[in-house]
């Protein structure tokens, strides 16, 4: 349950809390590959300590419980208590399941009985595999508490008022038990006074604070340095004052003591000599009797007064003592590190940014267009050249803001690649293989519209890899191959779009096969198949219901897998391409657009309407004629093709491919000086005849909305520099809607070029 006061922070405990799951998942995986440096597993304990500090703080004690338990782990990992193993690595990734199964049921207000019913079996494993680790020395910290609990204990000093004096002897002689608790605040504790706030309340349902040291008032003025100290009457034990305390944040340490002394001190009772120097109050010392202590990080330093000190020896040995001992490493190593400037910024208010900067695109453009008209039609004119001064300054900083905007909205890829190397191990240990995933170009940015959507085909294709692509160790060795496969994902930016690379060393894969397949599941007829290349018949396996698994698995075989990742790209704006080389391995190309609010493009008339195409789907401009390199109109079963550098381009009009034409259009309904955009991907190109190209702008992307539903070959619409309205071409729907291979299946015979 969330405490009311703290329920304003949630989103604030979300984010840091995913933020810390997710660096907790990628370091340990570099941890099990051999990363063990000191460094490395100080940045693993700080991750766990942060995050058990903050469900703590937040009421979420089963996420608290369970982290301080991997804590516990990581501190005997760094002490050199255990070593790195596949058992370790297994456990600590289960808990972090765990872990990201409370996160999120806390983020949607639900239940998660079922994992709460696992941790205690989480525990137990840990525990099991620190004991199994530890076990010879578990005497050795018996002997060392006995020793140090016969040992006479230090002092503690408190001031006290005559009125606080006769309240502990009330308490005492009513059978209560008197407490002195010690707190030292985190040096980096940002909210001293909150913290103090959630100490006294912790402990007001559990009995009274009779005396603070410094005074209520200066504890909630924050006029203290990082310590302060409590005495309080309870009829509850130790271990039921220390629990609530232990789960408070941002807290050094906590160390709680039960007083079996008596008043050996006083103002009045000083001898001369030291009354100058005492205070105007009594001054109690309390004897620690059975102390207790629990650190929550590290012990006070040597150079502080003793006062303040607990034992050591029993802090040493308590549950969070590895903890305690490390933390000033800890504290030491992060010291130099300066924290960003950053704020939270809610992300639809940067969506609403976008759209208004949208806006100011297109008055821009048509600022612009009025600029340039009138400093045509009156050069001479002094006020036009000022305008036209003036448009050209304003096109410039509202394309800086343009840019800056866009970078605001732009994340690393690095997000969703560290998504990938659980699933690539996991899947390993799965299928029995052995992987070597490497990942390349993680800080190329990308629109966080574009990113949210890439996740899933990044997880079907690399799936697809291990599964299908890279052979078991045995296979590889029989192959003359390395027993280790290797995986690469990898992406950079290639002129106006994002290139995501997955390649793999595998088996690769079998275009007669793949057709033979194809052929069995009626995706295509075997006429068709007998006249498909290889790289036409690579692109079935993107067919819907297509699949070569024999058995279907949790990890493949339905068929559906590569039909999601086209799908998915291809509402992106995106495209992708298959190279494979039968035992070599494959390579999957992914095209995307940098952002899908703003695109350069290319302005095209056609049938008297004006059409934008996106330039990162133009591959080519020309012309038609014998006067215009040579390139002529040919005809196919009918319809109008150009061979262009030996391959066979069909050509459409824009009016057929909104229509939802399959086939390319008719011979004698295409212009024989007629213009043609080569849009496309790859080997997947198809010609749009247009009368006119209207040159180059930045459009801002409009939604067409439901009233006009799904228009085939339409992605949108935007606002020219002159008011007019243009409509945006989809172009992965255009190609995919006329096809070279229906062309060549349905006249197999007729593949003469004819004239």
């Amino acid at each position: 349950m969330i405490n009311t006061d703290m329920s304003q922070y949630l989103g604030v405990f979300l984010d840091e809390g995913r933020e810390q799951l997710d660096l907790l998942e990628t370091n340990i995986l570099k941890m099990e590959r051999g990363d063990h440096s000191i460094e490395m597993l100080q940045m693993l304990f700080r991750a766990a300590h942060t995050l058990k500090g903050s469900s703590r703080a937040m009421g979420f004690m089963a996420i608290g419980d369970l982290t301080h338990e991997m804590e516990n782990i990581l501190d005997d990992l760094r002490n050199d208590k255990l070593s790195v193993d596949t058992n370790i690595v297994n456990a600590l990734l289960d808990c972090l399941d765990a872990l990201t199964s409370l996160v999120e049921s806390v983020s949607n207000n639900s239940d998660d009985s079922e994992t709460d019913k696992d941790i205690p079996g989480l525990v137990a494993r840990l525990n099991a595999l620190r004991l199994g680790q530890a076990a010879p020395a578990s005497t050795a910290p018996a002997a060392e508490a006995a020793a140090v609990e016969a040992a006479p204990a230090p002092s503690i000093d408190i001031p006290v008022s005559d009125f606080e004096l006769t309240a502990i002897q009330e308490a005492r002689a009513s059978g209560l038990s008197v407490f002195h608790i010690g707190v030292e605040l985190n040096p980096e504790c940002l909210m001293k006074s909150v913290r103090v706030f959630m100490v006294l309340g912790a402990l007001e349902a559990l009995g009274t604070v009779l005396v603070s040291d410094p005074r209520e008032e200066q504890l909630e003025d924050e006029a203290f340095d990082l310590k302060f100290q409590l005495l309080f009457a309870t009829e509850h034990n130790h271990d039921e004052v220390m629990s609530p305390l232990s789960r408070i944040s941002e807290i050094e340490k906590i160390v709680v003591s039960q007083w079996e002394g008596q008043v050996v001190a006083s103002a009045a009772e000083a001898s001369a000599s030291d009354a100058a120097e005492a205070t105007p109050e009594p001054v109690l010392a309390l004897v620690e009797s059975a102390p207790a202590p629990v650190a929550e990080a590290a012990p006070a330093k040597p150079a502080e007064a003793p006062a303040a000190k607990a034992p050591e020896a029993p802090a040493a040995k308590s549950s969070e003592a590895p903890a305690a001992k490390s933390a000033p490493r800890a504290a030491e190593a992060a010291a130099p590190a300066q924290h960003s400037q950053t704020i939270r910024v809610d992300v639809s208010r940067l969506d609403n940014l976008l759209n208004l900067i949208g806006e100011m695109v297109i008055d821009r453009t048509q600022i612009a267009r009025i600029s340039g008209d009138l400093r045509e039609r009156y050069p001479q004119d002094e006020l036009a050249s000022h305008l036209l001064e003036a448009t050209n300054r304003i096109a410039r900083i509202t394309g800086e803001l343009q840019d800056e905007i866009m970078k605001a909205r732009m994340l690393p890829i690095d997000g969703v690649f560290q998504r990938m190397p659980r699933m690539i191990r996991d899947l390993a240990q799965k299928t029995g293989k052995e992987i070597d995933f490497q990942m390349l170009g993680g800080e190329t940015e990308l629109d966080r519209s574009v990113l949210e959507v890439l996740g899933d085909p990044l997880i079907h294709l690399l799936r697809n890899s291990v599964d299908h692509g890279v052979e078991e160790p045995e296979g590889r060795i029989a192959a003359g191959k390395p027993r280790v496969g290797v995986v690469t994902l990898g992406a950079r930016h290639e002129e106006n779009h994002i290139v995501i690379e997955i390649t793999d060393d595998g088996r690769g894969i079998d275009p007669v096969k793949i057709k033979a397949a194809g052929v069995k599941k009626g995706i295509i007829t075997q006429a068709a198949a007998d006249l498909m290349t290889d790289r036409d018949s690579l692109s079935l396996i993107f067919a819907s219901g297509f699949s070569t698994a024999q058995t279907i698995s949790d990890i493949s075989g339905r068929g559906v897998g590569m039909d999601i990742v086209r799908s998915n790209l291809e509402k992106l704006g995106g495209r992708i391409l298959l190279d494979s080389k039968v035992g070599k391995g494959s390579r999957f190309t992914i095209h995307l657009p940098l952002t899908l609010a703003i695109v350069r493009a290319l302005l095209v008339q056609a049938g008297g309407g004006t059409y934008v195409i996106p330039l990162s789907s133009v591959v080519e401009m020309l012309r038609l004629g014998e006067s215009n390199g040579g390139i002529v109109r040919r005809t196919v079963g009918g319809q109008a093709v150009i061979v262009l550098r030996g391959k066979t381009v069909p050509l459409a009009n824009v009016a057929d491919v909104l229509c939802g034409n399959p086939r390319a259009t008719a011979a004698d309904r295409i212009p024989d000086d007629a213009y043609v955009v080569i849009v496309g991907f790859g080997e997947k190109q198809i010609g749009l005849c247009v009368d006119a190209l209207a040159g180059e702008q930045e459009v801002v992307i409009k939604s067409l909305g439901m009233l006009l539903g799904d228009i085939t070959g339409l992605s949108g619409a935007t606002i020219l520099g002159d008011g007019r309205v243009a409509l945006i071409m989809d172009v992965a729907k255009a190609v995919e809607s006329i096809r070279d291979v229906s062309l060549l299946a349905a006249q197999p015979r007729e593949l003469a070029l004819k004239s």
